[in-house]
């Protein structure tokens, strides 16, 4: 545990202080995502200084975790450091070892605990594997470009900024939503979202229980499910507030799967859609199976979709 008071509220004084990706969902249906590494330790500093939500208006700035007052922002920033990149940006070892080992190992190094084999063996990965250049940072913009464009604007400038403070992107993805609010399988997406004590938002209130702050965030105080915190021996200075993250590329085999699903169906003499109800406990409009056990068309109102 933490040192000091434990808490398992946010304090609204701290919420400038995360960042908004941690603790609540964007929905804005495009995302570019910059894999970076550093050549220049003292250029990449004068790099994230500039991105601090005061820093001024040349540049993007990352999106902290307060309030927006009812007016969505024209973009969302976040940013993400390896430990090899705290490193290249001049954290010291000392602070460094600190760290646990699953962080200072990298996804590489905790491949074989998490079944990354066969072919999705680190040797396979298009970022982030032996293969590949070393990151150090991993930068998210998201637009609603239908809405507002603006992605080619802020990726302008901060191809302008990578090249000044000397951060290679050694790897670039777009990512865009489905118009319809679905994944790759078909099922609605983005119904049932953790709620985290004092953390204010849209959510409706529903059976699930809150979860600990200090199950997202580091120090301050948060408690986490085990009565602890996560910090460990970190200073503060660095890590309240903080969070660890993990960056998944995946191949998501829809034709596989509805293959699956017509093989299952046969087997057990129901419908595809009910197999593929049973797998997720949702219809794929999102209706709840234990709710809605037959099929997927009842109505059920906004405020029950999840109170179950």
């Amino acid at each position: 545990p933490a040192a000091g008071a434990s808490t398992s509220h946010i304090a609204p004084g701290d919420m400038h202080d995360i960042q908004g990706n941690v603790v609540r969902g964007y929905r804005m249906p495009n995302a570019r995502l910059f894999a970076l590494r550093v050549t220049n330790g003292g250029g990449a500093r004068r790099f994230l200084a500039g991105l601090l939500p005061d820093a001024g208006d040349d540049s993007p700035h990352v999106t902290t975790a307060r309030d927006w007052g009812g007016s969505k922002p024209d973009y969302c920033l976040n940013i993400g450091f390896t430990w090899n990149g705290l490193r290249a940006v001049g954290v010291p070892m000392s602070i460094l070892s600190q760290f646990p080992a699953t962080f200072r190992n990298g996804p590489t190094g905790n491949a074989t605990q998490i079944g990354d084999d066969g072919p999705g063996a680190p040797g396979q990965w298009v970022m982030g594997g032996p293969a590949n250049p070393q990151v150090h940072l991993l930068l998210s913009l998201f637009t609603n470009e239908p809405r507002h464009p603006c992605m080619g604007q802020w990726t302008s400038v901060l191809e302008a900024l990578f090249a000044r403070d000397g951060l290679e992107a050694i790897w670039r993805l777009d990512a865009n939503a489905f118009p319809d609010g679905k994944v790759h399988f078909g099922y609605k997406d983005g119904i049932a979202q953790p709620r985290i004590k004092g953390v204010p938002g849209k959510q409706l209130p529903d059976m699930q229980p809150e979860c600990e702050p200090g199950e997202f965030l580091l120090g301050r105080g948060y408690l986490n499910q085990y009565n602890g915190n996560f910090i460990g021996n970190l200073p503060p200075e660095l890590a309240d507030n903080a969070t660890y993250g993990a960056f998944r590329v995946l191949a998501q085999d829809v034709a596989g799967f509805e293959h699956f699903l017509t093989l299952a169906s046969k087997r057990y003499d129901m419908s595809r859609e009910m197999v593929a109800a049973k797998l997720m406990g949702r219809w794929r409009n999102g209706m709840p199976l234990v709710l809605s056990p037959q099929d997927d068309t009842p109505p059920i109102p906004a405020d029950r979709i999840n109170d179950f």
